[in-house]
Order: C-alpha cells, then sequence, then structure tokens
C-alpha cells in the first residue's frame, strides 16, 4: 500500500470547504474511486 503524507479525509475537507474551485467534482470523484481501487478503510 502507498502512503499519502495528507489524509484522504483531509482531502475532502478541503474539497468541502472550497465546493466551487474549478475540479472540486472531479477530485471528490477521485477521491471516492482511489478509495474503491485501492479499498482504504477510513478511520472516523
Amino acid at each position: 500500500a502507498q502512503k499519502y503524507n495528507t489524509s484522504f479525509k483531509d482531502c475532502e475537507k478541503i474539497i468541502d470547504s472550497n465546493p466551487y474551485f474549478p475540479g472540486a467534482a472531479k477530485a471528490k470523484e477521485w477521491i471516492k474511486y482511489i478509495i474503491d481501487k485501492d479499498n482504504i478503510l477510513y478511520d472516523y
């Protein structure tokens, strides 16, 4: 498994805090895709 410096949870927070930046929707799709693809489990 790859190690990421920023957690996906943090990425989502950043995206949610600024939903109007170009590519926000794409970024959310990408994060969901990566989570599904790598089967990453959230630790909420």
